[in-house]
């Protein structure tokens, strides 16, 4: 089975013995390039190198560096994955003159200890500033909530989201992600922690996030928790974040009642937000 995934190979060797394959690279550890335009290449193959970047970042799909051989650089860009990358490939697609843009992985399955150890090295590249991690109903817990939370440090970090949904995460591992308020460039953060066993002191942690300096949309899924009337109080501490203009919060099945809904109510003070979805179905409030 090959090592590295699909999205980062090139499908067929190229013609030019210049342009080995991108796998090849990653295996030998050699630097990551691109290669000038052959002479008499048409006009596109002629385009500079950062125009190339400045164009395909703004593709929705980035499609660039599967078209030609003398563009396959890009394709280390943007990388998607099925599986969790191991410690070897996450030092190769971090090493590559900070090539990694954004990272996709979605997942069915987690090896605590050596994806716990991968994923903190996200912080070592140097351009990723969107992540997005998926972890369908699996054992993460607190400990594999630390892990992530080291995502803090990714220096130009500005986008993410991690979904995890049914991962036995508690108070600890809520405590824990709370530390990505110290990400000093993150603006947007989708925390998905439905089903899961968040409670009041969970709730409190992830109040802190109102400390992060450039938080600017904030998704909190907390569906079917535990959080209750303290948890809500808690959480209307959101309305003092700095930068927030965009908030939704889920607190689906959380055995809310009226004082908790009565404190969220607040958040309508805050003096920057200006969309806000709050989710308290199945809970406790009444009429008053």
């Amino acid at each position: 089975m090959d090592e590295y995934p699909e999205c980062v190979k090139l499908p067929t060797p190229s013609p030019h013995p210049q342009n080995s394959s991108i796998n090849d690279h990653l295996e030998s550890g050699s630097p990551l390039r691109p290669h000038p335009p052959p002479e008499g290449a048409p006009t596109l193959l002629a385009v500079p190198h950062d125009v190339l970047t400045v164009v395909d970042g703004f593709l929705t799909k980035h499609v660039l560096g599967s078209i030609c051989t003398h563009w396959a650089w890009l394709r280390l860009r943007h990388v998607s994955m099925t599986a969790w990358p191991t410690h070897r490939q996450v030092h190769r697609l971090c090493g590559h003159h900070g090539c990694l843009h954004s990272l996709k992985i979605t997942s069915r399955s987690w090896p605590p200890e050596e994806a716990a150890y991968a994923l903190s090295q996200l912080q070592r590249a140097p351009c990723l500033h969107t992540i997005d991690l998926t972890s369908w109903e699996q054992p993460v817990g607190d400990e594999g909530a630390c892990s992530l939370s080291q995502l803090k440090s990714a220096p130009s970090l500005h986008t993410l989201s991690l979904n995890l949904k049914c991962n036995r995460v508690g108070d600890n591992g809520a405590r824990a992600l709370s530390q990505l308020k110290e990400s000093p460039f993150l603006h947007t953060l989708n925390l998905n922690l439905e089903v899961n066993n968040v409670g009041v002191d969970g709730a409190r942690a992830l109040s802190e996030l109102n400390q992060a300096p450039s938080l600017r949309t904030l998704d909190l899924n907390l569906r079917y928790n535990h959080v209750g009337n303290e948890g809500a109080c808690a959480l209307s501490q959101l309305k003092s974040a700095p930068s927030l203009h965009t908030l939704s919060l889920n607190l689906n099945s959380n055995r809310v009642g009226d004082d908790g809904a009565r404190a969220l109510s607040e958040l309508k003070e805050s003096p920057s937000l200006h969309t806000l979805k709050l989710n308290l179905a199945c809970n406790q409030v009444g009429d008053n």
